[in-house]
């Protein structure tokens, strides 16, 4: 329930930003996980790091995030990313890893070679087997999140 929740909220928040960029005169189109990947545009956006879970990791909400976008030609100021030393610590830490039910985060080094058509190669990551990901929340009947509940960061990690 909390997982459609935050997508109800960022759906909310999404067009309703795009509603009000719209009203002063420049195009807007929300999204949510469609039109462009969210990770990587949120990482380019400096709003946090990826970590070994393959999620968004932030300085405030840890890997507790839901994430939208609204496109717009509208001027704004560009960001970059960020180094918050989530790479370094995903290193050693593997407790998403260790606790993932369906055993789909990798507990090796990031590597530049995805596992399945669901990974592209080329990005140097931790790549989540996605297919197993996903047949867990299919065979649990839940949208698992064991790994955004058991991230250091989301339980508070001091910075």
């Amino acid at each position: 329930a909390a997982t459609s929740l935050g997508y109800s909220r960022a759906a909310t928040c999404a067009l309703s930003v795009a509603a009000y960029i719209r009203a002063i005169g420049y195009q807007a189109i929300p999204s949510l996980n469609g039109t462009g990947l969210n990770i990587p545009m949120a990482v380019e956006a400096g709003l946090g790091e990826v970590g070994r879970n393959g999620l968004l990791i932030t300085k405030e909400y840890g890997a507790c995030v839901r994430l939208a976008k609204v496109i717009t030609d509208m001027p704004l100021l560009v960001d970059h990313p960020v180094d918050l030393g989530v790479r370094a610590y995903c290193e050693t830490c593997n407790e998403c890893a260790r606790h993932c039910p369906a055993q789909a985060i990798s507990r090796g080094a990031p590597s530049a070679n995805g596992h399945d058509e669901c990974n592209y190669s080329g990005a140097y990551k931790w790549h989540v087997q996605a297919k197993k990901c996903l047949r867990y929340w299919v065979a649990s009947g839940t949208s698992c999140s064991v790994c955004i509940a058991r991230c250091p960061y989301t339980l508070g990690k001091e910075w």
